[in-house]
C-alpha cells in the first residue's frame, strides 16, 4: 500500500494543491491531509482522502514542549545566527515560536500515521510549503528514515524581498533530512542559492529540483474551448513577475489557432 501524508499549515487547501491531489489519487492508495482547522466547506470529497486537523490537545502539548526545544543545539544555532545578523527582533521571535510550536504539533499529529503507513507499505510525506511543515517533514524523516519526505518551495518562503528570515528557519535540517525540495522555478532556486551564499547548492545539489506548479492534464469538468471557439486562460494567482506573466504573454502573442479569451 502506498500512503501520501500531506502537511498543510494554511486553513484552506490551495487550488494548486487540489490539482496535485487530484492526480495523486491515481498513484496512492491512501492520502492523509494534516492541517490546522479548515474553513467550513474547504475539504476534498474523495474516498481515498482523509482530513486530519490539529486538535487543541496536540497544540497544547506542542506549546508545553516549546521551551525545551529552544535549548536544542539546532535552535540555539538559529538564535545565535539571528543575533549576529541583527535580526533577533520581535518578528523573528514570532517566527521562531511558530516553528517550535506548530512544527512540533504537525510532527506529533503526523507521526502515528507515518508509523502505521510504514507497517503496511510505502509512505511519502509532502510539505506544501518550505516553511514550518517542511521542518516537520524533516523531523519525521529523521525519526522514521524508511519514509520519503519532500517539500515544495514557493517564492514567499525563499525570496528575501518577501521573507527576511530565509536562512534563519532551520533550513540546514530541512536540507539534511528531506529527500527532495521542489522549487517553483529555476529563477526562485537561483535567488534562494544566492541569498544563502550557495551554502546548500553544492552539497545538496541532487536534492534541489524544479517543478512548475500546474496540472499535467485537464480535469474532466474543464474544457478550455467554449462554443465560440475561443481558448480560455484562467489563473488563480496574483499578477506578479515570478508567476512568469512575461512568458504567458509571449506565447499568447504567437497563438494563431483561435482567439484567446
Amino acid at each position: 500500500m502506498k500512503t501520501l501524508i500531506v502537511l498543510e499549515c494554511e486553513r484552506y487547501i490551495q487550488p494548486f494543491m487540489r490539482a496535485m491531489l487530484n492526480i495523486a489519487q491515481e498513484h496512492y492508495d491512501k492520502i492523509i491531509i494534516i492541517t490546522n482547522p479548515l474553513k467550513k466547506g474547504n475539504t476534498i470529497n474523495s474516498e481515498k482522502i482523509s482530513h486530519i486537523e490539529i486538535d487543541n490537545k496536540t497544540r497544547k502539548k506542542a506549546i508545553i514542549s516549546a521551551p525545551l526545544q529552544l535549548f536544542t543545539t539546532t535552535a540555539l544555532k538559529q538564535v545565535a545566527a539571528a543575533i549576529s545578523r541583527g535580526k533577533f527582533n520581535k518578528e523573528y521571535q514570532r517566527v521562531l515560536r511558530l516553528y517550535l510550536c506548530y512544527g512540533k504539533a504537525f510532527y506529533l499529529k503526523a507521526e502515528p500515521y507515518v508509523k502505521e503507513g510504514l507497517k503496511n507499505g510505502e509512505v511519502h510525506i509532502l510539505s506544501c510549503w518550505f516553511s514550518v511543515e517542511a521542518w516537520s517533514a524533516a523531523l519525521l524523516k529523521k525519526k522514521l528514515p524508511a519514509a520519503s519526505a519532500f517539500s515544495l518551495a514557493h517564492s514567499f518562503e525563499i525570496d528575501p524581498l518577501k521573507n527576511s528570515f530565509v536562512d534563519l528557519t532551520f533550513n540546514h535540517s530541512k536540507h539534511k533530512y528531506l529527500d527532495k525540495i521542489y522549487f517553483i522555478s529555476s529563477k526562485m532556486r537561483d535567488i534562494y542559492n544566492e541569498n544563502t551564499q550557495n551554502r546548500y547548492a553544492q552539497e545538496y545539489k541532487h536534492q534541489m529540483d524544479v517543478s512548475y506548479l500546474g496540472c499535467i492534464k485537464l480535469f474532466d469538468k474543464v474544457n478550455p474551448y467554449d462554443n465560440n471557439g475561443k481558448l480560455k486562460l484562467v489563473s488563480c494567482s496574483y499578477m506578479r513577475p515570478e508567476k512568469r506573466i512575461d512568458l504567458i504573454m509571449d506565447v499568447m502573442s504567437k497563438w494563431t489557432l483561435c482567439p484567446v479569451k
